[in-house]
């Protein structure tokens, strides 16, 4: 059986030809100017699992690194305020020490006494502003709710 080769058969596995050779070029033409091998899912499915796998998982690293910053912030925040150097509650408190054991001896005056008092609400006080620390707009020290300051002088 002799299969008859006619001009129309030619004619057409040539225009399927230059039809796959255009389609090939215009796919890396796509390729090339995205800088993507896949640029739709039909182009390899299982790779386009892959990178819906890792976009995913990079969402995931991105929250991640930025919840680790928040906490060091806040934490940041609250070993300044307590342990600190000038100015933290620490120092307000060996101050505040110092004081009470220069005041309670025997030997002091009226008036020094007085002097200590008022010396003791002003650290009262640095103390307040120091516990309504802040970072972010909320307070450090407030619990659950951040947005309302947790201590208030009542003197």
């Amino acid at each position: 059986m002799a299969l008859r080769v006619t001009q129309g058969l030619m004619y057409g596995a040539s225009v399927r030809g230059m039809n796959k050779s255009l389609a090939d070029y215009m796919e890396s033409n796509l390729q090339s100017s995205s800088q993507k091998k896949i640029n739709r899912p039909s182009d390899d499915p299982t790779g386009a699992g892959r990178v819906l796998s890792y976009r995913s998982q990079l969402n995931t690293l991105s929250r991640y690194k930025s919840n680790i910053e928040q906490a060091a912030g806040w934490l940041g925040v609250a070993d300044t305020t307590l342990a600190g150097n000038d100015g933290s509650v620490q120092a307000v408190l060996t101050s505040i020490k110092t004081l009470d054991l220069q005041g309670s001896t025997g030997t002091v005056t009226e008036e020094s006494r007085h002097q200590v008092a008022s010396a003791l609400r002003g650290f009262f006080d640095t103390l307040v502003s120091l516990a309504n620390a802040k970072y972010n707009g909320n307070y450090v020290f407030a619990g659950h709710k951040t947005d309302t300051p947790p201590y208030s002088s009542a003197l």
